[in-house]
């Protein structure tokens, strides 16, 4: 944090896939009244909820409820008969990949956004207005033929899963994912204690992202309960039965041929001169700057969250940890 106008920073451990420490630092707000961070506190971990998004996605279709590669069409037939015709055969393998030829968000994003601290109406009825919309706009690649990072998609995701169930996404994370992995501290929103910043004050409201976002980047957690997803994956990795079957870890962690993605992981076979492979993701806004790295060779992993944006230097100083670790996380690259 030296040199760094952020409030505050968590971070977890994890060393053989196992919570090894949590530390945090600093304020949860701002000026001489904000309380200390105590390492219980919640954190935005704002795209990092993705990876939390595609386990659901696997787990649901682990259990025949869905299928990974139907089109739109038949997964959603409402909303693929507004949609543009390049996107009534896009399948939900495409959405955790990428490779949907969605624009990151929707081109009406502003306006959602200005509404999104007003909008009354329950979570699932934003998003299926949200993607009425979103489905109208012209893709930025044809489908499956490029990675396009993408909003949408896992937007899209989570509404084919809320109308194949008939259940809401909130309460399909809460009852797939959180429950099961005891990660009592997980909800959606931001985080009642710990605060985000930007520009040198505490966000409002109106900085939040709307609830329809929940499934890609809706989270906020406690670092010891975000390290139970991880350590999941973790071991998953290793083929321990967790949330998924083995193989659904495997689909979920492995390389796609033409894109080098998994399903929401970043996947890297070296990182910084250390062994892979290496899962990633970072969530960020302009209040938050969170980031997870994964080795499952070694069951070792790193979170890292400042509650406070880049223009506060968030990135710097989560980039910063994450280098002053690295060397327990992976053996180097052998030559």
């Amino acid at each position: 944090m030296k040199d760094k106008a952020i409030p505050g920073m968590g971070v977890a451990l994890i060393l053989d896939r196992k919570l090894a420490g949590v530390a945090v630092r600093g304020h949860r707000g701002m000026g001489p009244a904000a309380a200390a961070l105590e390492p219980g506190d919640a954190w935005r971990i704002l795209s990092d909820t993705k990876p939390m998004t595609a386990t659901l996605i696997v787990r649901l279709a682990e259990q025949h409820k869905l299928s990974l590669d139907a089109p739109l069409s038949a997964t959603y037939p409402e909303l693929a008969a507004n949609a543009r015709p390049e996107y009534r055969a896009i399948t939900l393998r495409e959405m955790l990949h990428h490779t949907t030829g969605l624009p990151h968000d929707s081109s009406d994003i502003a306006r959602v956004f200005a509404a999104g601290s007003r909008d009354s109406r329950p979570p699932q009825e934003q998003r299926v207005a949200y993607l009425a919309t979103a489905l109208k706009d012209a893709p930025v690649a044809p489908p499956g033929k490029e990675a396009h990072y993408s909003n949408t998609g896992f937007i899209l995701a989570a509404a084919i899963a809320e109308h194949a169930t008939g259940v809401a996404y909130e309460d399909l994370m809460q009852r797939e994912v959180f429950a099961p992995l005891q990660m009592t501290s997980a909800r959606f929103g931001a985080p009642l204690e710990n605060r985000g910043h930007n520009g040198g004050h505490v966000a409002g409201a109106e900085n939040d992202i709307p609830r329809s976002f929940d499934p890609a980047g809706g989270i906020s957690v406690s670092l010891a309960d975000w390290a139970k997803f991880c350590i999941d994956q973790l071991a998953g990795a290793k083929g321990r039965k967790g949330l998924l079957a083995a193989e659904g870890y495997t689909l979920l962690q492995s390389p796609d041929p033409a894109t080098g993605n998994g399903l929401a992981w970043g996947v890297d076979a070296t990182f910084m001169d250390r062994q892979g492979p290496m899962l990633s993701h970072t969530g960020s806004d302009e209040s938050w700057y969170s980031m997870v790295i994964l080795f499952p060779a070694s069951g070792s992993g790193l979170l890292v969250n400042a509650n406070a944006g880049a223009d506060m230097n968030g990135d710097k100083a989560d980039k910063a940890v994450i280098k002053a670790l690295l060397p327990t996380l992976a053996p180097t690259v052998k030559n």
